[in-house]
C-alpha cells in the first residue's frame, strides 16, 4: 500500500535467513495483498522480509526476528513511497 492507502501491485516480498541470500517468496496482487506459503524455517535462525517495487522505497525497511524452533505465523505490512 501507499502512503493514501492505494494499493501497490507487483512489490516482490523477500525473505532470507541470516546465513542465506534473500528469495522472493510473494508478489502482491492487485489489490496491494500478498500470501506466501508455508516455509520451513530451520531451528533457531534469524529471519529478514522485506519489499522491494523499482521506483519505491518502503516502511519499514525491514521486519526481522530470531525464530526460535516450532510453527509460527506472521502478517507484515509494508507502506510504499515513490522514490525520489
Amino acid at each position: 500500500m501507499t502512503l493514501d492507502g492505494s494499493p501497490l501491485e507487483g512489490v516482490k516480498i523477500y525473505r532470507s535467513f541470516a546465513s542465506y541470500e534473500g528469495e522472493v517468496v510473494a508478489v502482491t496482487s492487485r489489490d496491494g495483498t500478498y500470501r506466501s506459503e508455508f516455509m520451513f524455517i530451520p531451528g533457531d535462525e534469524m529471519v529478514t522480509v522485506w519489499a522491494e517495487l523499482e521506483g519505491y522505497t518502503f516502511a519499514p525497511e525491514n521486519v526481522y526476528w530470531r525464530h526460535y524452533y516450532g510453527y509460527e505465523e506472521s502478517t507484515l505490512d509494508f507502506t510504499g513511497a515513490k522514490s525520489k
